[in-house]
């Protein structure tokens, strides 16, 4: 595994936790990820030479814990900006307060993101002639 790779690539992450609190609205977040994704999956096809989806999928882990943590720690901010947000915390089971919600739910999605990123890098892997074996 080339763990300096994928913490280079979760900086993606901690950029975008900063740009969706004061930013990018979560409307059009998606809008951001598929580009980044589609870098992302270049590079460690390019940059790995086994493993790609393990590394997609560190590397949407370590994105959301930058994202996890950023927004809880930012939470007022973010709440404020970012009203659907506020409605979707509304609607969920009321276990615990919306930050440590944030913190609980966040990396459960980064393990979607990093199963999606790590399938496009499998992909790219085979764009450029990698074994996926």
């Amino acid at each position: 595994m080339n763990w300096r790779l994928i913490f280079s690539l979760s900086l993606f992450g901690f950029l975008m936790a900063f740009a969706t609190v004061f930013l990018i609205p979560a409307t059009i977040e998606p809008f951001f990820w598929a580009p980044i994704f589609i870098v992302c999956a270049i590079i460690i096809a390019k940059n790995a030479y086994d493993r790609f989806f393990l590394h997609g999928l560190y590397v949407g882990i370590a994105n959301s814990l930058w994202i996890s943590l950023i927004h809880c720690l930012l939470f007022v901010k973010y709440i404020f900006n970012n009203g659907r947000i506020a409605e979707i915390f509304a609607s969920l089971p009321k276990i615990a307060s919306p930050r440590v919600m944030t913190l609980v739910y966040g990396p459960m999605l980064g393990v979607i993101a990093g199963i999606i990123l790590g399938l496009l890098c499998l992909l790219a892997a085979k764009i450029y002639n990698h074994r996926t074996a």
